[in-house]
């Protein structure tokens, strides 16, 4: 059986990876004091394309 991804956990490392490519010291900040909103990351959002 497939391990279902942690959704905080993925979602903490989508903000990480954000912030490692923000090219000012400010965006950095702002991208690191956001919320972490694992809802986003539920399995089976955000995978259908709309017309």
């Amino acid at each position: 059986m497939a391990k279902t991804p942690d959704p905080q956990k993925e979602a903490e490392t989508v903000r990480d990876e954000r912030a490692k490519a923000a090219t000012s010291e400010k965006e950095k900040r702002a991208i690191a004091e956001q919320e972490i909103d694992p809802l986003l990351n539920e399995p089976g959002r955000g995978t259908k394309e709309w017309d």
